[in-house]
């Protein structure tokens, strides 16, 4: 493969013994082939293929475009602004660690190893934004002792269902098309300089829901650092708007809370599984996963 950096290329790599393959696995709907994701998710084994592969893709423009920027050690802004409008679309965020795995013949070099999920490994969260939109999305994650911080980075990006696929050099389309619309990976620096106004940004607000799982209704807490306008959603695993608990209100700093009965907008009763509860403070975004269990 033709020399990429990665101001060109998001790369993230698995591991057969990493405890979220399986998800990995449902999410592209492939078993074991390297993957990639671009206007569609395409097998490219053998790996010859990677180049024209990633010829083809680069050459679609994006509707989004992504920085990221840490804030502490372990956290890490995901700025966003859309150029067109992104609708049903899931954001993900991804730790990722430069080490040696065990492999079929001995060590095997993983330059960008998946060590944590900062969001669901096979959902991501729900993501819209509309064009001329920008957002600011925060996630942490704790640093094992045996982790070297130095050889981290944090990768993030936006894919939606479907996408088509064309590329000259494809193996054949995977179970599940997955269409990524843009992607940043930043590596780690150990050394965050962040002035006050923006770290005042990007701690804006904090959320949290007790019980959690839950039966039937929870309890769902932010607190504010400054005035913000703010919006309380609902969403399912397929990023449907199903509740909106806050919509669009100026409030001060200060800690809110408010009860979920697990209904939908409609007063309707809502099955067991996984929702994702969204807090909009201004342009920041911070989305927790929620449990209802009947």
């Amino acid at each position: 493969m033709n020399a990429h950096d990665e101001t060109e290329i998001c790369l993230i790599q698995n591991d057969y013994a990493d405890s979220f393959n399986s998800a990995r696995v449902s999410f592209c709907g492939v078993s074991a082939w390297p993957t990639v994701a671009g206007r569609g998710v395409s097998d490219v084994w053998p790996i010859s293929c990677l180049e024209p592969d990633y010829q083809y893709h680069n050459a679609i423009p994006s509707p989004l475009t992504i920085t990221i920027t840490e804030q502490s050690l372990g956290t890490f802004v995901a700025h966003i602004t859309a150029e067109e409008d992104v609708v049903n679309a899931d954001f993900f965020m991804v730790a990722t660690l430069d080490e040696w795995v065990p492999g079929n013949d001995g060590l095997s070099h993983l330059p960008h190893h998946v060590k944590v999920h900062m969001t669901p490994p096979s959902t991501g969260e729900p993501f819209t934004l509309l064009a001329g939109q920008s957002v600011d999305i925060a996630h942490s994650f704790t640093v094992q002792p045996d982790w070297d911080y130095e050889m981290m980075g944090v990768a993030a990006w936006v894919s939606r269902p479907g996408g088509v696929n064309n590329s000259p050099c494809t193996y054949g389309d995977m179970g599940n098309l997955n269409e990524v619309l843009q992607s940043r990976w930043v590596p780690t620096s150990g050394v965050v300089g962040v002035d006050d106004t923006m770290s005042n940004q990007l701690t804006l607000a904090t959320l949290q829901v007790s019980p959690n799982p839950f039966n039937p209704r929870t309890k769902i807490t932010y607190e504010l650092s400054r005035e913000a306008t703010v919006s309380l959603q609902v969403h399912d695993m397929s990023g449907r708007l199903v509740d909106e608990l806050v919509i669009d209100e100026t409030r001060p700093a200060g800690r809110y809370s408010v009860v979920w009965e697990g209904r939908d907008r409609f007063g309707r009763q809502l099955p067991s599984g996984v929702y994702f509860c969204q807090l909009l403070a201004g342009n920041f975004i911070e989305t927790t996963r929620m449990v209802l269990l009947r």
